[in-house]
């Protein structure tokens, strides 16, 4: 969230993508509400149909990505106590 602001304080429109349709609507909605520029967009990166939607989405708002910040995580159980 705090990078996004960053971003979008220095000018930048930013997508911010989460599992959660609603909780990334709530964060773009919060960094909006400071006259900033953001939209959420639904990803969840362990599902190819969601990667593509969201690809597809993109695809049909932009012309160019001038950066794009991965914060997901992958945690696997295996081999813990």
């Amino acid at each position: 969230f705090a990078v996004s602001r960053a971003l979008a304080q220095k000018g930048w429109h930013v997508f911010m993508a989460a599992r959660d349709t609603e909780k990334g609507e709530i964060a773009a909605a919060s960094i909006r509400s400071e006259g900033l520029s953001a939209e959420a967009i639904t990803l969840d990166v362990a599902s190819e149909p969601s990667i593509r939607a969201a690809a597809t989405h993109l695809d049909n708002r932009i012309t160019s990505l001038h950066a794009l910040i991965n914060n997901a995580a992958v945690c696997s159980h295996e081999g813990m106590e």
